[in-house]
This record gives structure tokens, C-alpha cells and sequence, in this order.
């Protein structure tokens, strides 16, 4: 579902609603100006339970994803100088690397946006052999011309790759 409206503080306002399967995995309200000069905008996100596999249509099967993705989401300001806070988190979660033929987990811990930063504290990724790979650190999401990375990732035994060789693998 998707309304439309103006009349709002902004000028123009979005409602939307994103079911799958007919159950509501996004809402989102957005306002936003188109006078000169003024290019605020403000977006609420809302999701109770996202599925991952809808990302599967675009990946080609190179790469599949399970579980959901939970949380929330809060822009305002302007795309020079945006606000984006919120907290983020994936339920019963996994990535599938099919040409290394390895499904990761992932971790069902929150990760938290606070003024274009994500946060990760103890951040685990799990491979088939039940070790993890744990990541602490922060990406920085804006300014969106200044994006950037700090973490440190640390493993032992983590198992990255988990294919047999065959007549069709590149690496085993």
C-alpha cells in the first residue's frame, strides 16, 4: 500500500506499507519539500520482520539469504547533511555463499545507529563448523560522501569454505 498526501510541515507526505505473503514486513512515513532552497526531508521506518529471502530475486543465485530483518529507522535533515539513527537486527538469519558452498550465520544482536553510524559490539558471524567470526567496530554510513570503516574482526578455525571437489569447483 502506498498513499500520498500534502499539507504537511514538509509540504509532501508518503505512507507505506510492504506486506509479504500478506503480512506487513515494512511501514515507513516519509515527508519531504520541493521549494527552492529547501531540501529537508524526514522518514520513519518501522520493521517488524522483513524477510531476507526477498533479496534472493536479486542476487542470481550466487548468494541466498534466510531469516528476517528487524527494527527501525530514522532519517531526517537533508541528503547533504542527513541524520540516519536507529537500531537494526536480524532474526534466525543466514547467508549463503553457494560458489564456496558455506551458509553463514548471522547473529541475532542488535546493531545500533546512532547519527550515521552502525555499531558493532561482539558482532558474530557462525560457520558450518560452529566457530565464529566476531566483529567490533562501526561503518560509517553519513555523510554519504565520506562513508568509511573501522572494525576488527578476529577468528580461529572459522571455516570458510565447505564445497568438495568436483568437476565444477573452482576451489575446495
Amino acid at each position: 500500500n502506498l498513499g500520498y498526501s500534502t499539507g504537511t510541515d514538509l509540504g509532501h507526505a508518503i505512507d507505506l506499507e510492504l506486506k509479504v505473503d500478506d503480512v506487513t514486513s515494512m511501514t515507513a512515513k516519509a515527508a519531504f519539500s520541493t521549494e527552492q532552497g529547501n531540501n529537508q526531508m524526514s522518514v520513519d521506518a518501522d520493521i517488524p520482520g522483513l524477510p531476507l529471502r526477498v533479496l534472493n530475486g536479486f542476487t542470481e543465485g550466487t548468494i541466498g539469504f534466510d531469516g528476517n530483518l528487524k527494527g527501525n529507522l530514522h532519517f531526517r535533515g537533508t541528503m547533504q547533511a542527513p541524520q540516519l539513527n536507529g537500531e537494526l537486527a536480524f532474526d534466525n538469519a543466514s547467508v549463503d555463499v553457494v560458489m564456496i558452498g558455506t551458509r553463514f550465520g548471522l547473529d541475532s544482536k542488535n546493531i545500533t545507529i546512532n547519527n550515521g553510524r552502525l555499531t558493532f559490539n561482539d558482532y558474530r558471524f557462525t560457520a558450518p563448523n560452529r566457530t565464529t567470526l566476531v566483529a567490533n567496530g562501526t561503518v560509517t554510513l553519513t555523510p554519504f560522501d565520506r562513508m568509511g570503516m573501522n572494525m576488527t574482526i578476529t577468528g580461529r578455525n572459522f571455516e570458510v569454505m565447505n564445497v568438495g571437489k568436483n568437476e565444477t569447483s573452482l576451489l575446495y
